[in-house]
Formats: structure tokens, sequence, C-alpha cells
């Protein structure tokens, strides 16, 4: 999946076909796309009343490309090439350790990992296949359709997608979450259904994609029950744990939102070994351990770090392949 700035050229010809290519900086760098959106997304005191609604026009157009280049992206990634082991793993892991994953990214590999493999969890009342749903605990729900039952979850891992998903949609700003709903997946890796547009406009009349777009200013999606109770999760999991495994996720400090709360529920603040760990994982963990840093972290927090290309896998080796390592 591309970087935020990658995200932002790969969408630049799509916004210039809508006439906006005056409005599009020369280029994207150093995080630009997401200070663009931000001025976009919000009104700003040195712009007329038009200007402002004229770029909250630009904004939606920029969500809607995002949301095109990201499901395009990911439907490559899935016919490309089988699902990578060191994946199917790390999914596997989770299940076996029931553990509560937290994410921003908005695609769907890990449900189509799910959707692939055979990985069995207890419902309560007999073993079965675990499903998207079970790792998703229902949240957003299905739209009401007939022939669809409820009953128990199966035992599993929770998957926290805080930031919205591809196959998430609802009516821009309610605030109630009674619009927000999610689709059927259909097919597996390599083999991934298409979604019926006809069917979509008749379950989901008048919805939009949502995803919470990359911008320093979050609030108008983060008013509705369910985002809140996903990040009341989110909340919960880190109070609860005692390793944090960052994966991919830079930990900016202008994301004020999320870094706040890792620093009130991790307990970072208590000197010498803490009853937290954190194990980095990334291109570049220095800028990770940094802004660990920057929150209260020391060194003697940090577990384990893995960088470059194979850092995911290099982690998956190291931990999943030896479960009783990550318990020390």
């Amino acid at each position: 999946m591309p970087t935020i700035d990658e995200l932002g050229e790969t969408c630049r010809p799509l916004l210039e076909m809508a006439g906006h290519k005056d409005r599009l900086p020369t280029t994207f760098t150093n995080g630009l796309f997401e200070q663009w959106l931000s001025r976009l997304a919000t009104d700003q005191p040195d712009y007329s009343a038009a200007t402002n609604a004229e770029n909250l026009g630009v904004f939606a157009r920029a969500s809607e490309a995002i949301t095109r280049m990201l499901d395009s992206a990911q439907r490559q990634t899935l016919l490309s090439s089988p699902c990578p082991p060191w994946l199917t793993s790390l999914v596997t892991w989770f299940h076996r350790l029931e553990s509560t994953v937290i994410t921003f990214n908005y695609d769907n590999l890990v449900e189509y990992v799910v959707m692939s493999e055979v990985i069995e969890g207890s419902d309560g009342t007999e073993r079965r296949r675990v499903l998207p749903i079970d790792i998703l605990r229902d949240l957003p729900p299905y739209p009401p359709q007939p022939g669809r039952l409820a009953g128990p979850l199966a035992k599993t891992f929770e998957l926290l997608k805080l930031h919205g998903s591809l196959d998430w949609r609802w009516s821009p700003g309610d605030e109630s979450g009674a619009t927000l709903n999610r689709l059927d997946l259909t097919g597996k890796w390599e083999h991934p259904g298409l979604p019926d547009a006809d069917e979509i406009a008749r379950r989901l009349p008048g919805r939009e994609p949502f995803i919470v777009p990359p911008t320093a200013i979050k609030s108008p999606y983060y008013t509705n029950p369910i985002t809140r109770e996903l990040w009341n999760r989110a909340a919960a999991a880190l109070d609860a744990t005692k390793v944090v495994v960052l994966i991919g996720y830079s930990l900016p400090i202008t994301d004020l939102v999320f870094t706040a709360m890792l620093r009130e529920n991790v307990h970072a603040e208590v000197k010498g070994v803490g009853r937290h760990q954190s194990i980095v994982v990334d291109l570049r963990p220095e800028l990770v351990k940094d802004n660990l840093f920057k929150l209260g972290y020391e060194q003697v927090h940090i577990a384990a770090e893995f960088g470059g290309e194979n850092c995911v896998s290099d982690f998956v080796s190291a931990y999943v392949d030896d479960p009783n390592r990550f318990r020390e």
C-alpha cells in the first residue's frame, strides 16, 4: 500500500481531471498531502467564505480519489500474488493469542486472510470457521436484510479499524451512526469478488465510503457512536496490555488523538522497567523511537526493534514462530 504522499501523487490525475489542477501543490513530499487536505477540510481564517466553500468541494473529490486509488491497489494486491506466508502466520498468531489489533489502514487484507484460511474458533456452542464478522465484532453492522440471522460471535482476535474501511458506507455527516454499515466481502485471496453496484445501491441507498481522510483534524468523523465505541475499545485494550507492537506506524506527534490516548493508557511515564514494553516494526524504526521518546518513553521501554524492507517478516520469524519469546 502507498505512503500518504505517494497516495497524493496517485490521486493527482483524478483531481486534475476534475478541474482542480490549480489547487494542487507541485509535488507531495514530507507529509504535504496530509497538510494540504487539512487546509481543505476546515474553514481557514485567511480564506474568504467562497474559497472555503470551494475547498470543501475539492476535499470531497480528494476523498473520493483516495477511496478509488486504495480500492484499486487492494484489488491489484489480491490478484497479483498468493497471500504472503508471513501475513497468514501473523493473522493466525493474532487468533491464537486473541490479540486486539488496532489499525488505521483502510484495506481489507486482514479480512481476506480470514476468508481464505480455515481458522477455527468457538462461538460458545460449537467450533466453527472464523469470519470477518467475528474479528470485527460486528462493528459496524451489516445493513438489515432478510435471511441474515444473528448469533454468537466466535472467540478470536479483535480488529479495530479506527479510521474506517473501504467496505464501510455512511451518509456523510451522520452523527447518529444509524447509516454506518459495512458491505459483504466476497471471494478470497487471488480470487476477490467484485462489489455489486446495484445491490449496494439497494441495500445502502445514497451512502458513500466511510474513510477518515489523512488530515490533522478528524473530529467530524469521530462523533458517531460506532466510531466512539471502537476508540473506547482501543483505549481499554491499551490500558490492559503489557506489550504494544507498532507495525508500520510512525506514531506522528501531529496525531494528537492517538498519541494522547497511548500516553494516557500505556503509562509511558513510568521510569525504569515499567509494566509496558514496546516492539517497533518499521522501515525506519529510529524515527518511531524518537517519537516514543517525545511521549515520555525511554530506551528501556523498547523491547525490540525491526527495520528495513523485511521488517514485518523478520518480526514474524522472531516472535510468531517463537511465541514464548513474546511472553518474556
